[in-house]
């Protein structure tokens, strides 16, 4: 996955930026983060971006074959 630095924590954008809807919320396909986790990426501490890598493992598993 390619990683562009952002801030304290890298993003976990990879430029792929395309939406899909999956059980009522809208989802970036390249990187798998909320539209409300891309959009507020920007000003959110170290910590709930912490919460929010270790969530995208497990999302991947999900959401890709």
């Amino acid at each position: 996955m390619k990683i562009k630095s952002v801030g304290r924590l890298p993003t976990p954008c990879t430029l792929d930026c395309r939406t899909f809807l999956w059980r009522g919320k809208t989802y970036c396909r390249g990187c798998l983060r909320t539209t409300d986790e891309v959009r507020e990426w920007q000003t959110m501490e170290d910590e709930k971006r912490h919460e929010v890598w270790a969530k995208l493992a497990d999302r991947a598993k999900k959401l890709r074959p």
